[in-house]
């Protein structure tokens, strides 16, 4: 019986440090696991982060395209207005000018009018 005994307290003695040595073989497990989690998460992080820039360039294109599209009549609306007011413009300035002929040569008329009237007003001056 005291061999038993002696044969228990040794394998009792051996118990905790193979305990400790299993436990410490599942902790250098769960921290490989670990390890392996963290840049399994790294991955995924990398790979949204490559799809979501994807996506934001791509929304940035089709905002820039619509926008495009939206300012398109517009502007084009705009020139025309433009180009109308500047014809309007040259039109005014071509009536102008005819308006300044115009005047011209009604002042010449009444001046060379009212050089007749004199003639006529003054029979000395016409012989």
């Amino acid at each position: 019986h005291t061999e038993d005994s002696s044969e228990i307290q040794e394998l009792t003695k051996y118990k905790p440090h193979v305990l400790l040595t299993q436990e410490n073989t599942q902790i250098k497990e769960l921290q490989h696991e670990n390890k392996e989690l963290w840049l399994s998460l790294e991955e995924h992080q990398y790979a949204l982060e490559l799809i979501m820039g994807r996506y934001r360039k791509q929304m940035l294109q089709l905002m820039m395209a619509k926008k495009e599209l939206d300012t398109k009549p517009m502007l084009s609306l705009h020139q025309d207005h433009a180009k109308e007011v500047q014809s309007q413009v040259e039109r005014i300035c071509e009536m102008g000018q005819v308006m300044r002929r115009a005047v011209q040569v009604d002042d010449q008329h009444y001046c060379s009018v009212q050089e007749r009237l004199a003639q006529l007003e003054d029979p000395a001056r016409c012989s």
